[in-house]
């Protein structure tokens, strides 16, 4: 009676196992793609406090910032740069776009090399000081950007 007993024991024990494996098999990749949507939100945030500094920027200077220190005060979060964060760019020269601010990820967010969050403004041609703003990606799958950027 004990043997029998034994063996629906190692049974129950080798069938919890392979519902544990099973689980892990589908809930790790869906835990990996939820960290990766984790850093481009907290890249779009980054992003989007830039945005509001660069137009208070424009706003008041009426031009975009030209020297390292004044991109660094734009670019530059209250909490520090988050380490995924590879690089900051602020680029005043873009064709399509008056300014634009790409955020370069590490290569753990993508599976592409140089991938970027991006933020760009046009002038309004409108009279008076403002900005148009675009959200938009590179390399970034458009499932994990936020619904407000458009990728």
């Amino acid at each position: 009676m004990k043997h029998r007993q034994s063996g629906y024991f190692n049974r129950q024990t080798a069938l919890l196992l392979a519902l544990f494996g099973l689980v892990v098999a589908f809930a790790f990749p869906q835990f990996d793609r939820f960290d990766d949507r984790s850093k481009v939100a907290e890249a779009y945030h980054l992003a989007t406090a830039s945005k509001v500094r660069l137009s208070e920027f424009y706003t008041l200077s009426a031009r975009f910032p030209r020297t390292e220190a004044e991109i660094r005060s734009v670019t530059t979060s209250v909490y520090g740069q988050p380490g995924f964060v590879a690089n900051i760019e602020v680029d005043s020269e873009d064709p399509e776009f008056d300014v634009v601010v790409r955020f370069y990820l590490e290569d753990d967010v993508s599976d592409e090399k140089d991938s970027y969050l991006y933020m760009a403004a046009s002038r309004l041609s409108s009279p008076g000081r403002g900005l148009e703003w675009r959200c938009g990606s590179n390399g970034i799958d458009a499932k994990l950007l936020p619904a407000s950027c458009s990728g």
